[in-house]
């Protein structure tokens, strides 16, 4: 399975809704993407410490993740592609120039396209 950059953002989105810090993100949360997908995506972010959770196989092998709260990295990332209008640019960007999308050229792209809003 691959990374879905569009899921993790929305995830990210919204496990920041998340009106307490008692509140949980399960991965069968997300409407219209399937609980393995989303699973996978959490499992990722765990891994790159964007997010506090944990996950677990269920009854048939089915995973199982869930997430707390955002980490430091996972807010200052959140925040870099938060808006549509950077975030569309840098999906373009890559579709245009047909690269892959590690999370450090995503902020490197995300903070030249702010500062380029804001002046």
């Amino acid at each position: 399975m691959k990374r879905d950059w569009d899921v993790i953002r929305k995830i990210l989105l919204k496990i920041e809704e998340l009106p307490t810090e008692d509140s949980t993100f399960t991965s069968s949360d997300l409407e219209n993407v399937d609980n393995s997908v989303v699973a996978f995506q959490m499992r990722l972010m765990l891994d790159a410490k964007l997010i506090e959770g944990s996950c677990r196989d269920g009854i048939g092998g089915s995973p199982h993740c869930h997430a707390f709260r955002l980490t430091w990295d996972g807010c200052e990332f959140l925040d870099a592609i938060r808006r549509d209008t950077v975030w569309n640019e840098i999906k373009k960007q890559a579709k245009t120039k047909t690269v892959d999308l590690p999370i450090g050229i995503i902020n490197s792209v995300a903070k030249v396209l702010i500062e380029n809003f804001m002046s």
